[in-house]
């Protein structure tokens, strides 16, 4: 992928590359994961309820006072998302502020679980599996990489 940045006509390539985790680096990046998460978790209260709001006020917002709220609130959320992301750590559920840290393991990529108002990053999944479906970190196959 590349990106074009107009003022310059320059081209950019964006590198991808995921981030592996293990569970002591999962842990260790609660610190800042939780912050992060739980800004989202707020921001995204706000974004519903601003939009609620707008809907219900439709075209009588003729200051567009709402709109510019909303706008506002959107683009703070997509902030937080992008710092989570640039974080290694994908962002699963809004409302829980539930993530996934990518883990490698023999068998493939598996993802490492948490949550607002867990302690620690404790369950997983496997790549086909969901959040819903997480399984004890004592249950973790050997991680690779």
């Amino acid at each position: 992928m590349v990106v074009r940045d107009s003022s310059a006509s320059l081209e950019v390539p964006v590198l991808s590359r995921v981030r592996y985790f293990d569970a002591v680096e999962a842990n260790r990046s609660l610190v800042y994961v939780r912050r992060i998460t739980e800004d989202i978790s707020s921001a995204y209260g706000e974004v519903v309820r601003l939009r609620l709001k707008f809907e219900s006020v439709g075209h009588h917002d003729h200051d567009g006072v709402l709109e510019e709220q909303y706008k506002r609130a959107m683009v703070r959320l997509s902030d937080l998302v992008d710092e989570l992301q640039l974080a290694g750590v994908e962002l699963r559920d809004f409302e829980t502020g539930a993530v996934d840290f990518p883990a490698m393991s023999e068998d493939g990529e598996i993802y490492l679980c948490w949550k607002i108002g867990e302690s620690a990053v404790e369950s997983w999944h496997d790549a086909e599996s969901s959040c819903d479906q997480r399984r004890p970190i004592s249950e973790l196959p050997r991680l690779v990489g």
